[in-house]
Formats: structure tokens, sequence, C-alpha cells
């Protein structure tokens, strides 16, 4: 009988310590996500002669300024520009990190600048939480936006861009280039694309008078 009992007990025990591991295994297990293709986030005219690309942070609070500045500067001249977002989270703030990857992973369902739009007018709130939330309002499949969030799949995207970021000698957010070149002052974009534009205006303004003169003779 006590041969019977202690059978049973050593049983239970070795069962218990099964279902523990196979608990821990499933807490500790890194999601499988099969990443999909997706091509750098770039809106705009594909074509244009003038390209913007930033370097930002979705925490910082420049970056948030640049944001509107950038969303006006795209309103205005949409066909004439292309604008490309880079990643370059700063280390000081606790959640740009992992906002970066959720952008990626919104990239991935191709609504990468819907969720963008999202991170920039929520900056103070970018826990785990929020980002699933903003997914959900995004029009995202969630199940699918959180398992790439869980996989850590989207590090490498964010790294590439804080490694290029580094290797360019960047040391703040936001840091923005136009064709190129890196603007000291990133609140008189607005002037530079303006600029960059007017010879254009003015070749295509004297293009067409040359047409109505050759039409009048």
């Amino acid at each position: 009988m006590m041969f019977k009992k202690f059978y049973w007990l050593i049983i239970t025990i070795i069962l218990f310590m099964v279902a523990a591991v196979i608990i821990i295994q499933a807490l500790t297990k890194k999601t499988e996500y099969a990443e999909f293709t997706a091509k750098r986030p770039i809106k705009g005219n594909l074509e244009a002669s003038i390209a913007i690309v930033e370097w930002s942070d979705f925490e910082c609070s420049a970056c948030g300024a640049a944001y509107q500045l950038i969303e006006e500067v795209f309103s205005q001249y949409q066909e004439q520009i292309k604008f490309e977002y880079r990643h370059f989270p700063l280390s000081y703030h606790r959640y740009a990190y992992q906002a970066a990857e959720a952008s990626e992973c919104a990239q991935d369902q191709g609504k990468f600048w819907e969720y963008y739009d999202k991170l920039f007018a929520n900056q103070q709130n970018l826990t785990s939480s929020d980002l699933l939330k903003y997914a959900q309002e995004s029009g995202l499949d969630v199940e699918l936006f959180d398992d790439c969030l869980k996989s850590d799949v989207k590090k490498k995207a964010v790294d590439s861009d804080l490694a290029e970021a580094s290797r360019l000698g960047l040391t703040f957010t936001p840091s923005i280039f136009v064709n190129g070149e890196l603007i000291e002052d990133w609140a008189n974009l607005p002037n530079i694309i303006r600029s960059l534009l007017k010879p254009a205006v003015q070749t295509d303004a004297k293009n067409e008078f040359s047409i109505i003169l050759e039409s009048e003779t």
C-alpha cells in the first residue's frame, strides 16, 4: 500500500514538472512571425527631384513639432516631393524603440503612414497596450500585428536605421535631409522647399510663354 501511494506521488510530481516546463516554454518562446517583404516607408511622388529624409523618434517632442511642419509642407507640395522616414529612437526614451518596431509591423500590412500619424498624435501614450490600441484604430489585423511585435523581427529594420544614423554622425532628432544635405534649422524647411521649386516654376512659365509666342507667329 505504501509503495502504491509513493508511486502515485512520484507520477503526480512528474506531471506537475512537465506542466511547469510547458507553461514556462509557452511564456518565454518568441512568437513565430513570417516577415513580409515590405519596402521602406516613402510617400509623395517617387519620381520627384526633391527628396526629404528624416531620422526621427516617436517619443521626441521636437520630432512631434517637425511632424506637424512636414505634414504642412507635404500637403502643399506632395506632387513635387518625396518623403522617407527613418528610425532614430533615442536610448533615454523608454517607449521609442518599440514604437519604431510597431510602425514597421504596420508597414507589413501596408499602413505605415496611418500608424505613424497615430503615434505622433499620441506621443505621451506609447505603452504596449497603447500600440495595440492604435493598431486596431488604424485598421490593422491586430493579432497579426501583435505576433509581429512580440517576435522582435522588426529589430533588424530599426537597428539598420540606427547604424546608418551613427555612420552619418547624427546625434540629435529630428535630423532632416533635403536632397542629401542635412538641414541645420529644420524650421526653415518650407522656405528651402520653395527655393528649390522656384527655378522649376520659372522654367515652366518660360516654356509656357514660348509656346504662346510660337502659336502667335
